[in-house]
């Protein structure tokens, strides 16, 4: 691990694991995006949908949201739904620009390590 090829593959390799987790938030974005356009006129999925996703102290704030979603309108709801798919897409895009890219990292330690360092 002295080497300096040694040590810029060790970073390689951390970026790609960096690289791979940022993936996997992708997918899981992409799949809940999926699921909120498949679902978009279930209303009572929308409404077991947004209190799945909530945190919640205790029982009486979750029986309140229960009660402000029961009392919302399809419409009201399907516009929930629009304002959280523009959320999610909008961290698509944030994700795709904190990858790296890292090709030319991966050129310097084949140099290194051809020139033995």
């Amino acid at each position: 691990m002295n080497k300096p090829s040694d040590r810029l593959e060790s970073f390689d390799h951390n970026m790609e694991a960096y690289n791979f987790a940022i993936d996997i938030q992708k997918q899981r974005i992409q799949a809940e995006l999926k699921w909120l356009d498949d679902n978009y006129d279930n209303i009572d999925a929308l409404k077991y949908y947004f209190l799945s996703i909530m945190n919640f102290n205790n029982q009486l704030q979750y029986a309140q949201y229960a009660a402000r979603l029961n009392a919302c309108s399809s419409q009201q709801i399907q516009g929930m739904v629009d304002q959280r798919a523009s959320l999610l897409y909008y961290n698509l895009q944030v994700l795709d620009s904190k990858k790296f890219e890292n090709k030319p990292l991966k050129a310097i330690i084949q140099m290194l390590k051809t020139q033995n360092r």
